[in-house]
């Protein structure tokens, strides 16, 4: 009845993704959207909590060490980095962290 009709899937980026981690399971929280970003072709900014400074100081080696400096970075700091953070034109967030924040964020 279609034919000879077919379907094609094109798959295109967001663009720039901002990740927002958690004080608690900082890596999986950060890592996995970080992953599925990579996979999907997009960008990303990263801000780790500042509760984990030392986990976010490991991802931000790790980013810096193994991923392009032009696609991907890690920002630290506290409410002032993610809030300018969060004034930024971002094509997707993904955030993980309490009701109040996630308001904020949204």
């Amino acid at each position: 009845m279609l034919g000879p009709g077919s379907t094609l899937i094109h798959y295109e980026p967001l663009g720039v993704c901002g990740i927002y981690g958690a004080w608690n399971y900082p890596y999986v929280v950060v890592l996995k959207p970080l992953v599925q970003c990579i996979t999907a072709g997009n960008c990303a900014i990263i801000k780790p909590s500042e509760i984990a400074e030392h986990s976010g100081e490991a991802v931000k080696k790790f980013v810096e060490k193994y991923l392009d400096k032009e696609c991907f970075d890690v920002v630290l700091g506290g409410v002032e980095v993610a809030s300018k953070l969060n004034n930024l034109q971002l094509d997707l967030i993904c955030f993980t962290g309490s009701t109040q924040v996630g308001k904020i964020v949204a």
